[in-house]
């Protein structure tokens, strides 16, 4: 079921956002409707009873950031998600989220807005972000 939560409520679950996938999204983003970010398409989320460790906020972002970060581009004070499925919830490493969530947290990361000054290159975004993701897999 989709709900609708303040982006300040939202709990990012990366430290960066690649340019050329936020330039991307601003190309098909609804920008001149920002109330209505993921209205068609929900950003998927954990609910705080859904992970074994302290999320700050009503929701842990499970993907999405990069639209997260064109709504706040875009003015909205709201996202539109949807609780990732108990039966997918398998598909994804809670230690790694948790590990994830503790560099957020520690950098100062801890809603969407924050990650406005956090876009970077793609090169960028591999070497200092998905790299050091697969290296606590």
């Amino acid at each position: 079921m989709t709900a609708v939560v303040p982006v300040t409520d939202a709990q990012p679950s990366q430290l960066f956002v690649s340019a050329a996938k936020l330039r991307d999204v601003l190309g098909w983003f609804p920008v001149d409707a920002p109330e209505a970010p993921g209205r068609d398409d929900p950003l998927p989320v954990f609910g705080p009873e859904d992970v074994p460790f302290e999320v700050r906020g009503e929701v842990l972002l499970a993907d999405g950031h990069t639209r997260a970060v064109a709504a706040v581009l875009t003015g909205a004070d709201a996202l539109h998600v949807e609780r990732v499925p108990a039966a997918d919830r398998r598909e994804f490493s809670l230690d790694v989220y948790e590990t994830c969530v503790d560099w957020c947290v520690d950098a100062g990361v801890t809603d969407p807005r924050d990650l406005v000054g956090r876009v970077v290159s793609a090169e960028t975004h591999e070497r200092e972000w998905v790299e050091r993701c697969r290296a606590i897999e």
